[in-house]
């Protein structure tokens, strides 16, 4: 579906500490980084990012 509104990638963030979500974005085939900063000074996020293939 997000293919067919011209996305390429996908994108999902979560909390550091939840290994459910963290676990489930890769089994999907999720690359997963940890964001020092991303919701602000000392609020660390795991960010998930996937290509789409077309």
């Amino acid at each position: 579906m997000a293919r067919t509104r011209g996305a390429v990638r996908r994108k999902a963030v979560t909390t550091p500490g939840d290994e459910g979500s963290v676990g489930f974005h890769r089994s999907l085939g999720f690359a997963v980084r940890l964001e020092e900063e991303d919701n602000g000074p000392g609020q660390p996020r795991v960010v998930f990012t996937r290509e789409l293939v077309r």
